[in-house]
């Protein structure tokens, strides 16, 4: 993709916004129709997502041997790249190669995992292994780290790609984003020191779900304008670093 397709700006020093304006030759995206839903590159998605007949039913995830992303061909283009904390460079050029056009927030986070057990998973919560960790549980937004792996921890140490799912409980009131590994892995494994974790939130494009989609088209709608112009910023501020405490003024 070439650079002039790709423009960042910042809101502050934690949060970014990433707009995509070109579709890529090769798109990690969301394909299928219906209730079934599979994430990846569609010729090799590595999750498939099963929407529950009844909203108040469980959202059920089945991993599959796909493709995952590789080493970007080139680096990221001034000023995406003095905003990215260095350590996460070349795996968000990597992604940024594949990502559908559209909006996202770009979040600096903290590495921080719920305790293994329950998760909520559309509108029931449901006992998971520690693939499945929540990151995030708010008043309007449910935030949920998906592991590459069954058993096995999810890897907050490289950025993390989200699919963004409106109406998550089945209801307007709670908006769901779901993080996923979806870097190849390195040949060499090198321990990233810093605690802070970079998450990459759709606004609009394909990488956005409505579990609601199919009763209301027009409500959809709705909900897609209300998550583009306020919901997704407010996520972002709600999982970015907080600056450091300072005393009173």
């Amino acid at each position: 993709m070439k650079p002039s397709s790709i423009s960042l700006t910042t809101d502050g020093a934690t949060r970014a916004l990433l707009r995509v304006k070109a579709t890529p030759a090769s798109e990690f995206t969301v394909s299928g129709q219906g209730d079934f839903h599979q994430i990846g590159f569609p010729d090799a998605p590595i999750l498939e997502m099963m929407e529950a007949p009844s909203p108040d039913d469980a959202i059920e995830i089945e991993r599959l041997a796909g493709r995952l992303i590789g080493p970007a061909p080139a680096a990221l283009d001034s000023p995406v790249a003095t905003w990215v904390p260095a350590h996460a460079h070349d795996d968000l050029a990597a992604i940024v190669q594949h990502l559908p056009r559209g909006d996202y927030w770009v979040v600096r986070s903290r590495r921080r995992l719920g305790e293994p057990g329950r998760v909520l998973l559309g509108n029931e919560m449901v006992d998971a292994d520690r693939s499945l960790r929540e990151v995030h549980y708010g008043d309007y937004h449910y935030v949920l780290a998906v592991g590459a792996t069954g058993g096995v921890d999810p890897d907050l140490g490289r950025p993390s790609l989200g699919v963004t799912i409106l109406n998550y409980t089945g209801q307007e009131t709670t908006q769901g984003v779901w993080l996923l590994a979806p870097l190849a892995p390195l040949k060499e494994s090198s321990e990233v020191e810093s605690d802070e974790a970079l998450f990459i939130i759709p606004v609009s494009g394909a990488l956005v779900l409505d579990h609601l989609e199919k009763f209301s088209a027009e409500d959809s709608a709705r909900c897609r304008r209300q998550w583009a112009e306020r919901g997704a910023r407010a996520l972002a501020v709600e999982l970015a670093i907080r600056p450091a405490h300072r005393g009173r003024r």
